[in-house]
């Protein structure tokens, strides 16, 4: 990560799509919390066709979407009382 200095923002120069393992370590959560909020509706996942397949059959592989996790992130941001 490397940090903007106008904005103070910090931009992540890694892959758009994460897999769950990924997403877990961009979040500071665990793989079994991320892989819950995607069972539950929570976090978007991201559906790639598979090339060869003429059936509309997706990959298996469970891809989330970074831009999907900061606004996760700026959805549930909580102001101390």
């Amino acid at each position: 990560m490397t940090t903007v200095c106008p904005d103070k923002v910090e931009q992540y120069t890694g892959p758009r799509l994460l897999d769950l393992k990924a997403a877990a370590t961009y979040l500071g959560l665990s793989y079994w919390t991320v892989r819950d909020l995607v069972l539950a509706g929570r976090l978007p996942t991201v559906k790639i066709p598979r090339p060869r397949s003429g059936d509309g059959r997706s990959i298996r592989r469970i891809l989330v979407d970074r831009q999907d996790l900061d606004a996760f992130i700026e959805h549930n941001k909580e102001i101390a009382a």
